[in-house]
C-alpha cells in the first residue's frame, strides 16, 4: 500500500478539497455540507465530485451475520464517489443518484475483501440482506462488491447511501464534518482549480498522492524501522548460528581428525557440518513460517490489501532466510575440511 500508485484511472486528477479560514488561522478543515453543494453546483473544473462523512466514529458499522455481529470499516458515501473515482463494480451496480436522497433506497455496496470474508465468495451475494446495526438497526439490500484494491475513503469495505446517514447535507454551514474528494477536468491545473469558483471562499485543494502521502508518512517510517529492526535479527540469527556451528567444530575437531585421516574427503566434511546446521535452520524457518501466519491473521486491521498468507513474501523471505543460514554454515564447515588430521591428533 506504501508503495504502489493509486489504482484509479488517471489518478493525477484526483483531489481533496478542504476549508480553510485565516481570520480563525485555520489552515486546512473538513467541508460543511452547505459549501459541498455550493461548489458541487458552481464549479465548472471538476468532473465528478464526491463527500462522506469524516466525524470520529463514522468510518465503521456493526453488522449482523448468522451467529455473531462484527465491526467492519464503512462509510456512507455520494452515490458519485464510484464515478469520480473511476472504478466499475466486480458484481452488480453501484450507489444510484437517487439514492443520496434523505432515507431512500437502503442499498449496500460491498468490498472485496468483506465479500471474500463473510459471504465466501458468493456470486449470487446480490439481492441479499444485511443487517447494519449502527445508529439504529437498518436492513439494506446488496447490490454490489467493489474490485479488490478499491478502499476509499480510508479502508472501507461497505458503503451505504448517504440518505442514511441522519444528517442533511443542508444543514449547518458552520459544522466542518466532511471529507470532499473530486476530480479535475482533463487540462485543468491545481492552481486554476483554486481560483475559479466564483462566488465562494476558495478551497485548499490537494492532489490525492499528496494527502497519501502525509498520511502514511508515520506507517512508511514504523515499516522501515521495523525493516531495519528484522535486518538486525536476521544478522543476530546468522552470527548465532556460525557461532553454534564452529563451537560444533570445534568440539568435534579430534572426530573430523579421524575421519580424514581414514580417508573422509574434504567435500565429506563440509556435506557432515552443512547438514547439520541447516537442519536447525530448517526447523527455525519452518516454525518461524507458521508463526508469521498465525501473527499476521492477528494483525489484520494493521494491513491493507494483503493476505494472511502472501505466498510471494513467504516465499522470498524463506528463500533469504535460507541463504543466510548457509552461509553461516558453510564459514565453519570450510574450516573444518581444513584440519590437518595429525594436527587434530596431536592437539588432543
Amino acid at each position: 500500500m506504501l508503495l504502489k500508485p493509486l489504482p484509479y484511472p488517471d489518478p493525477d486528477q484526483l483531489v481533496t478539497l478542504w476549508e480553510r479560514s485565516p481570520e480563525r488561522g485555520i489552515d486546512r478543515e473538513r467541508v460543511s455540507g452547505p459549501n459541498y453543494l455550493d461548489w458541487r453546483e458552481q464549479s465548472t473544473v471538476f468532473s465528478e465530485m464526491a463527500v462522506s462523512p469524516g466525524w470520529d466514529g463514522g468510518q465503521s458499522f456493526n453488522i449482523v451475520l448468522r451467529d455473531t455481529t462484527a465491526k467492519v470499516s464503512g462509510s456512507y458515501t455520494s452515490a458519485s464517489l464510484f464515478a469520480t473515482l473511476g472504478t466499475q463494480p466486480l458484481l452488480g451496480r453501484t450507489l444510484l443518484p437517487e439514492e443520496d436522497r434523505k432515507e431512500g433506497n437502503r442499498a449496500a455496496v460491498l468490498g472485496y475483501g468483506l465479500w471474500q470474508r463473510h459471504f465466501g465468495g458468493d456470486s449470487n451475494v446480490i439481492g441479499q440482506t444485511l443487517t447494519v446495526d449502527t445508529y439504529g438497526r437498518r436492513q439494506y439490500t446488496i447490490v454490489g462488491v467493489m474490485p479488490t484494491g478499491f478502499g476509499l475513503p480510508g479502508r472501507t469495505e461497505l458503503w451505504l447511501p448517504l440518505g442514511w446517514m441522519d444528517v442533511s447535507l443542508t444543514e449547518r454551514r458552520q459544522a466542518h464534518w466532511h471529507n470532499v474528494i473530486a476530480r479535475l477536468k482533463p487540462g485543468v491545473t491545481l492552481a486554476q482549480a483554486q481560483s475559479i469558483i466564483p462566488n465562494l471562499p476558495p478551497p485548499l485543494i490537494r492532489t490525492m498522492d499528496d494527502l497519501i502521502s502525509d498520511t502514511v508518512a508515520q506507517p512508511r517510517f514504523q515499516a522501515g524501522l521495523l525493516s531495519l529492526l528484522a535486518a538486525l535479527a536476521l544478522l543476530l540469527a546468522a552470527v548465532g548460528l556460525y557461532g553454534v556451528l564452529a563451537y560444533t567444530v570445534t568440539q568435534r575437531r579430534r572426530e573430523i581428525g579421524v575421519r580424514m585421516a581414514l580417508g573422509a574427503q574434504e567435500r565429506n566434511i563440509l556435506s557432515l557440518v552443512i547438514l547439520q546446521g541447516m537442519r536447525l535452520a530448517m526447523a527455525g524457518v519452518g516454525i518461524g513460517v507458521l508463526s508469521t501466519v498465525a501473527t499476521t491473521r492477528v494483525l489484520r486491521s494493521m494491513r491493507y490489501d494483503v493476505a494472511p498468507t502472501d505466498t510471494l513474501t513467504l516465499c522470498a523471505v524463506t528463500l533469504l532466510l535460507v541463504a543466510v543460514a548457509l552461509i553461516a554454515c558453510w564459514l565453519p564447515a570450510r574450516h573444518a575440511a581444513k584440519i590437518e588430521p595429525m594436527e587434530a591428533l596431536r592437539h588432543e
